[in-house]
């Protein structure tokens, strides 16, 4: 998973699906344009997931998504899934879905993509401002050597968290915490299994994490907006 729009270190999953002869499937639901050493994201296990959700990066204005890979077979059984299973109109191969996406969410897509890299670079801009002016005040999100990020979401660590996203809300900044669960609390899976570990880092970030405003045509009056608000909370005026 390319979580906030952070490419994973795939060099590592690589090695360990190369060892255990695993297939890699690549999350990019929140990285849209993000690049691993230089190469896309998406571009690089046996195939990439999108969602095109309003909020996404890349959307189509409603509900959408695509996959990509370089197996042609793969590609031809994922189209047929999303068409009732169908070889032709009357073929039916095997039980599919119908998941087909419309035309007029298609030609929006098509329109939002030739915009993606200038909305990313601006994500990226008040993603640097931030963290030029939060530093000491909070944990920003590290960018590795490896990676370019097109920041989805902004997330910081923040002692206090509750009482500053509090703050920040009546002061007229609105935040997010994603995600308030950590995958091992959830439901579906402590249902599942009984006898699961404690991750104590998870558990303690989970109880840290926030999420600033971002998006592709925020201007960075707005996020010194952000910080400046911040810098109150913690009684420091930037």
């Amino acid at each position: 998973v390319h979580l906030y729009g952070h490419p994973a270190d795939l060099d590592r999953i690589f090695d360990i699906a190369a060892r255990r002869k695993l297939w890699v499937l690549e999350d990019c639901a929140q990285a849209h344009g993000a690049s691993y050493r230089g190469k896309r994201v998406g571009s690089m296990g046996l195939a990439g997931g999108y969602s095109f959700f309003p909020s996404k990066n890349l959307t189509v204005l409603g509900d959408g998504g695509c996959l990509c890979t370089h197996d042609a077979a793969l590609a031809e059984r994922v189209r047929m899934f999303r068409n009732h299973g169908r070889k032709d109109k009357y073929l039916h191969q095997f039980a599919g879905f119908n998941v087909r996406f419309n035309e007029i969410q298609a030609a929006i897509g098509r329109v939002m993509l030739k915009h993606l890299d200038g909305f990313n670079e601006n994500r990226r801009r008040i993603a640097a401002r931030y963290n030029e002016r939060l530093a000491g005040l909070v944990r920003t999100p590290p960018e590795r050597p490896w990676a370019r990020a097109v920041y989805h979401m902004y997330v910081v660590r923040a002692e206090r968290r509750d009482e500053l996203q509090k703050f920040l809300k009546e002061n007229g900044v609105e935040t997010g915490i994603h995600y308030p669960v950590a995958n091992h609390q959830q439901p579906a899976i402590t249902s599942r299994f009984s006898d699961l570990p404690r991750l104590p880092k998870t558990e303690q970030a989970v109880k840290e994490i926030l999420s600033l405003p971002i998006h592709g045509e925020m201007e960075l009056e707005a996020a010194d907006r952000v910080c400046e608000a911040i810098g109150a909370f913690y009684g420091k005026k930037l």
